[in-house]
C-alpha cells in the first residue's frame, strides 16, 4: 500500500485542485445560468425556464458543493495530521464519499 504523505506540497495540491475546478464550475453554471451544464444549451428555451423553475441548476449547483465538503475536510485535516497511514486513510474515505455524493446526485437528477 502507497501511503501519502501530508506534509507533501503536492499531495496539497493534488487535494487543492479538484475543489478550485468545482469551485470554478459553481460559477460559470452561475454566471451562464445553466447553460454550461452538460445537454442543457441544447434544450428548447421553454425547456430550460421550466427546468429553471423545478430547481435543476440550484440543485446541480448544491450537489457539487456537496462534492466539495469531503474534500475540504481532507484538504484541511492534511495541515493538522502527520501519520500517514492514518492521513491515507482519511485520503482513500475521502474520495469514497466524494464519487458516492457524485453517484447518488446523478441518479436523483435522472429520476427528478
Amino acid at each position: 500500500m502507497n501511503l501519502v504523505n501530508p506534509s507533501e506540497l503536492g499531495t496539497k495540491l493534488v487535494i487543492l485542485i479538484p475543489i478550485i475546478f468545482f469551485l470554478l464550475c459553481i460559477l460559470a453554471i452561475h454566471k451562464t445560468n445553466g447553460n454550461v451544464i452538460s445537454g442543457f444549451n441544447m434544450l428548447s428555451e421553454y425547456k430550460k425556464e421550466e427546468l429553471r423553475k423545478l430547481g435543476y441548476v440550484k440543485n446541480t449547483q448544491t450537489m457539487i458543493c456537496k462534492m466539495i465538503v469531503p474534500l475540504l475536510i481532507c484538504f484541511i485535516s492534511s495541515f493538522f495530521i502527520k501519520n500517514e497511514r492514518i492521513f491515507t486513510n482519511i485520503l482513500e474515505l475521502t474520495w469514497f464519499i466524494f464519487a458516492l455524493i457524485a453517484i447518488f446526485g446523478v441518479l436523483s437528477s435522472r429520476n427528478g
